[in-house]
């Protein structure tokens, strides 16, 4: 997979995972980002996501197995009107470097 789709993966998922903590009122703290970081581990051995120019939505693997999310998949709109994109993944942008 190239670098690039690895990038956009990290970076979307790390600020899912940071605004799941702040949309609950809870502020992001030391324990928030030893999760993204377990969670970039995770996305260096998984590293899948689908997605067509055609397609609104993008699709990734989880490793929890087909009994989470859709049959072991999840789903996020892409290109949302909102400038802050799907869940504010635009707002606090971080990606690994490879």
């Amino acid at each position: 997979m190239a670098s690039s789709r690895r990038q956009d993966l990290a970076l979307l998922c790390s600020c899912c995972l940071l605004l799941a903590g702040a949309a609950s009122g809870s502020r992001v703290d030391v324990e928030d980002m030893l999760m993204m970081d377990r969670f970039r581990a995770w996305q260096a051995a998984y590293d899948r996501s689908y997605v067509s120019d055609a397609e609104r939505l993008r699709r990734f693997e989880n490793s929890w197995g087909e009994s989470w999310g859709e049959k072991g998949y999840f789903r996020l709109e892409r290109r949302v009107k909102d400038k802050r994109g799907m869940c504010g993944v635009a707002t606090f942008p971080s990606f690994p470097v490879m």
